[in-house]
């Protein structure tokens, strides 16, 4: 039902909702383009977890299950704990259900999310219970946080050094150095709208519309023209008439037009 609902809201009028569900979910669909099988689908799904969530967090949501189980068979569960093992249940089901769909899409084991946080954060503050000393407390908090830092440093070095969506950066910033809040600019690349959309718009905080013939709508609402040099793919007609009619500015990566 949720799929269903942002199929709607993101506007997809081009199938019908149940169509585009059921392609999603097709496993015979998914094996054939992927090579989906049960090993390879539990080998994903716990790289994605390690990949996503540190080694802390997934030792202590692992230490819950014990807890969980000693407290059911003392009939002392506590409402807390059958709480944050529903949000377990939750997870899980989405990642078995949709197991196609999770193989494919890592967003799938966000729904773990909720109880992993909670679960790690509970057994820390039992184990913080059980200290005699409670000058312990910093040293054991010092010492897991730490553990976290380095745990995910190779990580968030590898994704800082990274230069994956850098031309939609260096796009967005050209966008929002030449034109003010509330007017739009154009970029003449369709590859730029499927893989760079998301960080334009975050960073440029402008109107962008994109295509690879000019719009009609050139001269009365557009005010920038990009293109980029790396898939320079304007129309000959579109990039005569830019020439013609309008300044030329350009850099290593960029031309663009001020209409």
């Amino acid at each position: 039902m949720a799929y269903l609902i942002h199929l709607h809201l993101l506007g997809i009028e081009s199938q019908g909702a149940f169509s585009n569900l059921a392609e999603r979910v097709n496993p015979y669909l998914t094996a054939d383009l992927y090579g989906f099988s049960l090993i390879k689908y539990i080998k994903q799904e716990l790289l994605l977890l390690r990949v996503y969530y540190t080694l802390p967090i997934f030792l202590g949501s692992f230490l819950f299950f014990p807890w969980f189980i000693y407290s059911f068979v003392k009939r002392n569960l506590t409402f807390v704990q059958t709480f944050v093992a529903s949000f377990f249940v939750y997870g899980i089901i989405q990642i078995a259900v949709f197991s196609q769909l999770s193989f494919i899409h890592d967003y799938m084991i966000y729904y773990l999310l909720p109880f992993l946080i909670l679960s790690f954060s509970f057994v820390t503050f039992r184990i913080l219970q059980n200290l005699r000393k409670r000058l312990l407390y910093p040293i054991v908090l010092i010492i897991i946080l730490s553990f976290i830092f380095i745990d995910k440093l190779p990580f968030t070095n590898a994704l800082l050094a990274t230069s994956m969506h850098e031309r939609g950066y260096n796009a967005a910033k050209i966008i929002k150095s030449q034109i003010l809040p509330g007017e739009e600019a154009f970029i003449g690349s369709g590859s730029y709208k499927e893989f760079e959309e998301v960080f334009v718009a975050y960073y440029a905080d402008r109107q962008v519309s994109y295509g690879e013939r000019l719009p009609e709508n050139l001269e009365s609402e557009i005010k920038l023209i990009l293109r980029p040099k790396d898939h320079d793919a304007l129309d000959n007609a579109s990039k005569q008439l830019l020439d013609s009619e309008y300044t030329k500015h350009e850099n290593n990566n960029f031309i663009w037009y001020k209409i």
